[in-house]
């Protein structure tokens, strides 16, 4: 237990490594120096071979990041450029910023403000409004969370003949209804930045059960050039460095004890944070979260900038980063090019309300019991001066 009134600092974000995960990382590391292959090699491919089977799907192809995934995904359904794609503003910048890159043009919808997933009714509006122009909506998985209207967002994209895509750069390990994350769409994009559950510094993978659309992106990703070295289509590198598979490779293999760490972990907040007022957890009915985000929401009236504010001040309690406190219809550059993000002067009721009630708690393997109980202790006290 805590002694009354100790102040203890906690990070917001660590990785913590033991001596068994540095070893495997350094020999892979070894392998790769000594093998003069150091980008898109076999290392990269035991990466995507171990994750794909964890992530229950046919096939996989890593590259440099999630955003260069999906744009080289919206070119490998061969969307013509100009299309639009439905994305929530509700989501870091990355997602229509891959869009933009991929020549396309983006138009947000609105979210559900008890899943957090992509409002059926809201896509469906701008399905109609912009009809024939639609040809992908992507649907976000935020902080993990799958919402159960995924199912109507895929009636609705087979409704009116548009693909439906997964952003999963959250969502590794998560399941609705004993279902893997990506299993419904199209294809799904994973991200593996350092921030995330299963990270490598940057990377990025593509995975789906269609192994045209995989094979695409090896082109496109080695700018646009085939196995006989001809270029046959428009393409970048997107290639993903051998160095930073080897570290893919150990995430992938622990996958299953990290994440399972991250939810041991969320379930002890569960229990710590119960019966404090003017919160709520966010939880989803059906979904097994992997938890790259535990987010609790805050009451109306309790500004979340204050919130945050004297918790760091206070007691030295660092929130993690949020989901997000600025939304994309909100950023600036996006609000600059109204001929490029088509609705950007939109309104978007519940994602508006969600965002300026979320706050995230530090959450990663390493984070200690006693840390944990300071920081639902903090929020206690802190409750009824903001």
């Amino acid at each position: 237990m805590l002694k009354k009134n100790l102040k203890i600092k906690v990070s917001n974000f660590k990785i913590c490594l033991t001596e068994s995960d540095i070893d495997f990382i350094l020999d892979k590391e070894r392998g790769v120096l000594k093998s003069s292959r150091w980008t898109s090699g076999p290392v990269a491919k035991q990466f995507e071979d171990v994750f794909k089977k964890y992530a229950g799907t046919a096939h996989a192809i890593a590259v440099s990041n999630a955003g260069t995934g999906i744009a080289a995904l919206l070119q490998a359904l061969k969307i013509p450029e100009d299309s639009i794609v439905i994305c929530p503003t509700l989501t870091a910048p990355p997602t229509p910023h891959s869009i933009l890159l991929a020549g396309m043009r983006v138009v947000f919808a609105d979210s559900n403000s008890d899943d957090l997933g992509l409002n059926p009714q809201d896509v469906e509006e701008k399905l109609e409004r912009y009809r024939g122009k639609v040809k992908a909506v992507i649907t976000v998985h935020l902080g993990g969370w799958i919402s159960p209207r995924i199912h109507e967002l895929s009636r609705l994209c087979k409704k009116y003949g548009v693909y439906l895509i997964e952003d999963c750069a959250h969502a590794h390990g998560s399941f609705l209804n004993s279902k893997n994350a990506g299993s419904t769409g199209k294809a799904a994009v994973y991200s593996f930045f350092m921030t995330k559950s299963l990270n490598c510094g940057e990377g990025g993978l593509v995975t789906s059960e269609d192994s045209r659309i995989i094979e695409r992106i090896r082109v496109i990703r080695n700018y646009g050039k085939n196995d006989s070295g001809i270029h046959v289509v428009n393409g970048f590198n997107y290639k993903f460095s051998e160095i930073n598979a080897a570290v893919a490779l150990w995430a992938a293999v622990n996958a299953k004890r990290i994440i399972g760490e991250r939810r041991r972990l969320a379930a002890k907040y569960d229990l710590l944070l119960k019966g404090i007022r003017g919160i709520s957890i966010v939880n989803v009915q059906g979904c097994l979260c992997g938890y790259y985000k535990y987010i609790i929401k805050l009451d109306n009236g309790i500004s979340r900038d204050a919130f945050k504010r004297e918790l760091l001040l206070r007691y030295a309690v660092e929130p993690a980063g949020g989901v997000y406190d600025l939304l994309c219809h909100q950023e600036p550059y996006f609000k600059s090019i109204p001929n490029r993000i088509l609705n950007v002067s939109g309104k978007f009721p519940a994602a508006e309300d969600f965002s300026d009630r979320q706050v995230c708690l530090p959450l990663y393997p390493g984070l200690k019991a006693h840390e944990q109980e300071y920081i639902a202790d903090s929020i206690r006290k802190l409750m009824g001066k903001v």
